[in-house]
């Protein structure tokens, strides 16, 4: 008797065994690996999930709407997960992408292309902190491009406008101590040099700003000359009236 319960007991522990390491299928959509990847439509799934075909994620139940879903995402700490949901603005009904960075490192969104001679190609980052980056994976700023912009238009914000270089003390610089300047240094006052941007690049509302400052710099002169030359003339007009005066009395 005791024998007979040995065996059963092998026999279905052998079972067991194998149906736990067998690959399982259900019709042509869903495949086990024995390593442990599930493909959907693929019976050679090359990760934990394999997906041969369009994909839908969300619905009601994944409204990340701080009414419906607290600010409570302790979960994802350290577990180098993602969330994916959507409204939790609670007004634009976005899709909402919360991940983890994990242990060190800032975190953030990498996006790279991977084409068909093997090479991986580096195509956007979004930092932890905010700053996105466009052909380089350290952006300094909100918004770092290595390459070229195409754009319709660019909106830049600045204060300080120089429209106080008209107001009647600014203190407008000579002409002979422009030069002088230009002499010595080899650009205009206020401007940075060739070597200055070559280095750092130039701020576009800053920038703008200063060649405003020297259109209305050069403006001034202008009008300062004009004056000079008008009273020139008249001058010049005076003293040929003198002269055709005293030919005359001759």
């Amino acid at each position: 008797m005791k024998s007979y319960h040995f065996y059963l007991t092998a026999a279905v522990l052998c079972v067991t065994v194998n149906s736990l390491k067998a690959q399982w299928t259900t019709g042509t959509n869903i495949y086990n690996q024995n390593l442990g990847n599930v493909g959907i439509n693929t019976s050679a799934p090359s990760a934990r999930f394999s997906v041969n075909g369009t994909s839908l994620f969300g619905g009601a139940a994944s409204n990340l709407d701080p009414v419906y879903t607290p600010n409570e995402f302790s979960y994802l700490a350290y577990s180098r997960q993602m969330l994916i949901g959507w409204n939790r603005s609670a007004s634009d009904g976005e899709t909402d992408f919360i991940s983890n960075r994990g242990p060190g490192g800032m975190g953030g969104f990498s996006f790279y292309d991977y084409s068909n001679d093997y090479t991986l190609t580096h195509l956007l980052s979004i930092k932890g902190n905010g700053n996105v980056g466009i052909g380089t994976t350290t952006p300094t700023e909100k918004l770092s491009v290595n390459g070229n912009i195409r754009a319709k238009e660019v909106k830049v914000e600045t204060i300080n406008w120089p429209d106080y270089v008209f107001q009647p003390n600014y203190e407008l610089l000579k002409l002979s101590d422009v030069k002088a300047y230009i002499d010595k240094h080899h650009h205009l006052p206020d401007l940075p040099s060739a070597a200055q941007v070559e280095k750092e690049g130039i701020n576009l509302g800053e920038i703008n700003a200063k060649l405003l400052k020297k259109i209305e710099e050069l403006t001034l002169h202008l009008i300062e000359k004009d004056i000079e030359l008008s009273a020139q003339k008249q001058s010049i007009d005076n003293i040929l009236i003198k002269i055709k005066g005293l030919e005359q009395h001759k």
